[in-house]
């Protein structure tokens, strides 16, 4: 989508049709605050690309996120969010980075 902006976010449904009705998927327990905010989001240029990495520590390790899904919203003018895309995350071929098994995903 062209000069559009929004989130990004793991949810903690395991299928994209019940991904709106779901909770953003992070460990209470462990952390303290809502690792899930804006600064986790996207900006997209006149032809509507946009790429980048982030990092993010929501308190769950690699084999916990497998199921889940990635839910893309779109910010609308109201600003609420309306999910724009979405997948399943699966096993892939690189392992977790770091002492803490934090996440990088791109």
């Amino acid at each position: 989508e062209p000069d559009t902006s929004g989130t990004v976010h793991v949810n903690n449904e395991i299928n994209c049709k019940r991904a709106t009705d779901g909770q953003e998927f992070w460990n209470v327990f462990k952390l303290h605050s809502r690792p899930w905010t804006d600064a986790i989001s996207y900006d997209s240029d006149s032809y509507g690309r946009d790429s980048g990495t982030f990092h993010i520590n929501d308190g769950y390790d690699c084999d916990e996120h497998v199921g889940k899904t990635v839910v893309v919203e779109l910010q609308r003018a109201d600003g609420y969010g309306v999910q724009y895309g979405c997948g399943t995350l699966e096993r892939g071929n690189r392992q977790c980075l770091g002492a803490h098994r934090t996440h990088y995903w791109n």
